[in-house]
C-alpha cells in the first residue's frame, strides 16, 4: 500500500493529479449557478459530469486502458473534491426557496 502511495506521489502523476483537482474544483464552480432540470440530485449529477470532463480533457494515473486500485482512487478522491465543492458553495451561498 505504502508503494502504491509513493507511485501515485510520483512527479509526473502527482501533477497529472493536480490539474485534475484543479479543473474539478474549478468547473464544478462553474456549473453550480446553473438550475438543475434532471431529474437526479446535484450531488450525484454534477459530480459525475465533471469527473468525466476531466478523465477526457487531463486523463487518469496510470497508462493504458486496464482498471487498477490508482483508478478506484482516482474516481473516488476527485468525487469527494466535487462533492464538497458542492457542500462549500451551499453553505456559503445558500438557496432561497421562491414562493
Amino acid at each position: 500500500m505504502i508503494k502504491l502511495i509513493f507511485n501515485l506521489l510520483d512527479k509526473s502523476k502527482f501533477n497529472i493529479f493536480a490539474k485534475n483537482i484543479a479543473f474539478t474544483i474549478l468547473a464544478t464552480l462553474f456549473f453550480l449557478p446553473f438550475p438543475n432540470k434532471s431529474n437526479i440530485s446535484i450531488y450525484i449529477i454534477l459530480p459525475a459530469a465533471v469527473l468525466l470532463q476531466a478523465k477526457y480533457l487531463f486523463g487518469d494515473l496510470d497508462d493504458g486502458f486496464q482498471w487498477s486500485l490508482s483508478d478506484i482512487l482516482y474516481w473516488i478522491s476527485l468525487y469527494i473534491f466535487s462533492f464538497l465543492t458542492i457542500c462549500v458553495y451551499k453553505r456559503v451561498f445558500p438557496i432561497k426557496n421562491k414562493k
